[in-house]
């Protein structure tokens, strides 16, 4: 009976917690801020989640875009970023956000390797809506493969929405 009895107190605190932890799910569009030359396109597509607590959240984002052009078959690129990011608050419903973390970059047809990025977001929340942008800086050399000019070195800026799913 004992052992039961110490379980309650350990299942209130998790019960407190998982309270106060909101998730979020978002999507953000934006551009690569390399130089286009013989690029598919720049326009990048951003998925996300997002799991805070207080002023900390963890976050995965998968940047994808297509690097292919008329010219040369690269296919598509997949920033895959998974980070750790601080919140400040600038009001009521507004906060601006500092983050990094490790990334794994990857070319359909040129291979990836590991990478890290850093990111910056100003955001706004409207009830169970939260609007951002954000700078999103990491580098991936292709110079290996002797494609140098479709590294995206360089910020990617995006804006996006999330839907909070917990508050």
């Amino acid at each position: 009976m004992r052992p039961a009895l110490a379980v309650i107190p350990l299942l209130f605190l998790c019960s407190s917690l998982a309270a106060q932890v909101r998730i979020a799910v978002g999507a953000a569009a934006g551009q690569q801020s390399y130089e286009a030359h013989d690029l598919g396109s720049r326009f990048l597509i951003s998925p996300e989640a997002q799991v805070s607590h207080d002023r900390l959240a963890i976050y995965y984002a998968l940047d994808q875009t297509n690097l292919s052009s008329s010219s040369l078959r690269r296919g598509t690129l997949h920033a895959s970023h998974l980070g750790v990011a601080y919140q400040w608050p600038l009001g009521r419903n507004a906060a601006l956000s500092a983050g990094a973390g490790p990334s794994y970059i990857s070319v359909t047809y040129l291979g990836g390797k590991p990478a890290w990025h850093a990111q910056l977001e100003l955001s706004l929340r409207q009830q169970r809506l939260e609007w951002f942008t954000k700078v999103r800086y990491y580098d991936y050399s292709l110079s290996g493969f002797r494609v140098a000019s479709a590294s995206p070195d360089g910020p990617a800026l995006l804006a996006g929405v999330r839907i909070l799913l917990t508050k």
